[in-house]
């Protein structure tokens, strides 16, 4: 044997690797997760301090690093879940007509709310579970549309750059909709990251008198023919 060279064994290596990377991030997960408790706990004392303790600028500072802290939180508890490659149903998906099927059953039941529509030409299409990815779009439109309400306009654009489909959902609203409540987007969000995407969405406490946007991302994943 070679200097240098490894002794090859019977072991099978990407079984050994793979618990090993599991350990590993289970690992890196605990410390991680203990350090940011930590410092959201911190950061919870000395915003419910006194009264005249803080001044406004350094308020304003500290809940946005709560928040940030917060979010790291929910990321971090996601890493380990991750799912198994039966969780999805893969197959190609033309991500205007998902998009304008989405549109058409959110548009139901909100009927008074007016639908503007600017999507790019171009393939527009990705490989990915349509189903869940259906669910994800028409969580994330319904939140728009809730927030635009009755008489109220949703502006919809996608387009493709960069070997990514971005989509944009945006409307407005003078008053706040009474007798409903916004639907949950944490399980659209996972979906879009567990599809190597991301959804950004405007900050919680954000006073709806402001535009609303919901900003996402999907790669753009195709089979090379051969």
């Amino acid at each position: 044997m070679k200097p240098g060279e490894a002794q090859k064994t019977g072991i099978d290596g990407s079984e050994v690797f793979d618990r090993m990377r599991s350990y590993w991030l289970s690992n890196v997960i605990h410390d991680l997760s203990g350090a940011l408790f930590a410092a959201r706990g911190y950061l919870r004392m000395v915003l419910e301090g006194s009264p005249g303790v803080l001044l406004e600028p350094q308020r304003r500072y500290l809940t946005t690093s709560l928040e940030n802290v917060e979010r790291i939180i929910i990321l971090t508890q996601e890493l380990n879940d991750f799912p198994g490659k039966d969780w999805f149903e893969f197959d190609t998906i033309a991500i205007r007509d998902l998009l304008r099927q989405s549109v058409a059953e959110v548009s139901a039941t909100h009927p008074s709310v007016q639908v503007m529509e600017e999507i790019e030409g171009g393939i527009l299409t990705t490989i990915g579970d349509a189903g869940k990815l259906g669910l994800a779009m028409k969580t994330l439109l319904a939140q728009a549309f809730e927030i635009t309400g009755s008489g109220g306009a949703v502006q919809i654009t996608a387009r493709e750059e960069d070997d990514k489909i971005n989509l944009k959902f945006s409307g407005s609203s003078l008053a706040t909709p009474e007798g409903k409540a916004s639907p949950d987007v944490s399980l659209a969000c996972k979906i879009l990251r567990f599809h190597g995407g991301s959804a950004y969405l405007p900050p919680a406490g954000k006073t709806l008198s402001e535009e609303y946007v919901v900003t996402c991302e999907l790669p753009v994943i195709r089979l090379t023919e051969s």
